[in-house]
């Protein structure tokens, strides 16, 4: 679940074990580098979306086109109907794996908003936060949630979605010493 300050205010969460965001897809080749970049042009978003939602706010002179679901978004991508589709980036390397030719297509790396995943668990409940914690900084100091990740997430994962140097160094620093 993203971690959000609204949310922390009725649950508890663990430290963070993912990071994704809000992205953009645009075809490989396309000029488009990050958000500037699509002010005046057609970008497809799905329907009262989150990526709708951003989008708009951060880049207000976008032509938002908007779509029932990312598949039709996808195909209006691939149709050159609009130059860039917005939505979570974990979700977009998804849709780009399933694609016809998932090597036309790059998912940018600047996010329009970010969305940290962690371990919702009971306000107040110390002892079991604290242990998913622990487990979580465990796989961390061990190196198996670096290697999981890369099994499914890596550049040969089942959904390639590297992760960046940034993050990696975050998770590191996220683990206190015993």
């Amino acid at each position: 679940m993203t971690y959000t300050r609204a949310r922390d205010e009725t649950v508890d969460f663990s430290i963070n074990f993912f990071f994704t965001g809000t992205q953009l897809v645009v075809k490989k080749g396309s000029g488009i580098k990050g958000v500037a970049d699509v002010a005046g042009k057609l970008v497809g978003a799905a329907k009262a979306s989150t990526g709708e939602k951003n989008l708009r706010a951060s880049q207000p002179k976008a032509d938002v086109v908007l779509f029932p679901d990312h598949s039709a978004g996808l195909l209006a991508l691939e149709q050159g109907r609009i130059v860039a589709y917005v939505s979570d980036g974990i979700l977009l390397a998804g849709l780009i794996a399933k694609a016809k030719n998932p090597k036309d297509y790059e998912v940018l790396r600047d996010f329009l908003a970010k969305d940290p995943y962690a371990c919702m668990v009971p306000e107040n409940d110390s002892k079991w936060r604290d242990f998913v914690n622990h487990t979580f900084m465990e796989l961390i100091d061990n190196g198996k949630c670096f290697e999981l990740y890369e099994k499914w997430f890596g550049e040969r994962g089942v959904v390639p979605y590297p992760m960046s140097e940034k993050v990696r160094n975050y998770m590191i620093m996220q683990s206190m010493p015993e």
